[in-house]
């Protein structure tokens, strides 16, 4: 009976070694963590990083740092429905709808505002751009009235 319980012992790490899912290791994660995108506006490349975190209700919160503005712009509401995805930023009046691909590493998507729609890719994982500080223009630009974010 000794030798029956080890070797079933054995068996079960085995199968936990071959068979389960750890971070990492391919399983399928979820909307939680960093996100990193870049949009083009007019010409204007804004550096984005989207931070969301699972809340307690088991449902989600976030933000959006515009690296180029300096800005932190709340995210409302997060509604994830099988690999779709809505972010509503009411302070700035845009809605983001993308779809996570099939490994959750990227969505895809448009971010929307004042009528205008303009695609939007988000990497998931911390890229080194979150750690750049602000781009400072080297001469005054002109900006456009109506700008995201």
């Amino acid at each position: 009976m000794k030798n029956f319980r080890s070797a079933l012992l054995i068996l079960l790490a085995i199968s936990l070694q071959v068979f389960g899912q750890t971070p990492g290791s391919g399983a399928a994660k979820g909307l939680e963590g960093v996100w990193h995108g870049t949009l083009d506006v007019g010409g204007a490349q804004l550096r984005l990083v989207l931070t969301v975190t699972k809340s307690e209700s088991s449902g989600y919160t976030g933000k959006v740092d515009s690296l180029d503005q300096g800005a932190t712009i709340p995210v409302d509401a997060i509604t994830v429905t099988g690999d779709a995805v809505r972010l509503e930023l009411k302070s700035v009046g845009g809605v983001y709808e993308g779809a996570l691909n099939k490994d959750r590493s990227e969505m895809s998507g448009k971010f929307t505002q004042g009528g205008a729609s303009l695609p939007l890719v988000f990497k998931a994982g911390a890229a080194a751009q979150s750690s750049v500080a602000p781009k400072a223009p080297s001469q005054p630009t002109q900006r456009p009235t109506s700008v995201p974010f």
